[in-house]
């Protein structure tokens, strides 16, 4: 997994490239979450994460396609789904752990 930088975020929507060209997609985000955008195989990854607030949303998007989504907001969602100390751990991380529910 590889974290993207070469991406744009206008309001709710995502713009990035990949092989397959470039791609305009709408994000569940609110306003103070932290977003950060990763790639792996032909899989791109876009977290939101708010730890002010205790929850975590995973889009995953495969092109333009939103092929699978996850929000966790309460403490024993997050726990069991990421673990325990899920707010110490890198976005990387939380990623890697949500990636199979989505």
């Amino acid at each position: 997994m590889q974290t993207i930088t070469n991406y744009k975020i206008d309001g709710e929507i995502l713009f990035f490239k990949d092989k397959t060209g470039f791609h305009r997609v709408a994000l569940d985000v609110g306003e103070g979450d932290d977003i950060y955008i990763f790639r792996e195989w032909k899989i791109t990854y876009a977290l939101a994460l708010n730890t002010h607030l205790g929850y975590v949303g995973l889009q995953a998007f495969e092109g333009g396609d939103l092929v699978g989504s996850i929000f966790l907001q309460n403490e024993s969602e997050l726990t069991k789904c990421i673990g325990k100390q899920w707010y110490n751990m890198t976005p990387m991380t939380i990623v890697k752990k949500l990636a199979v529910y989505v």
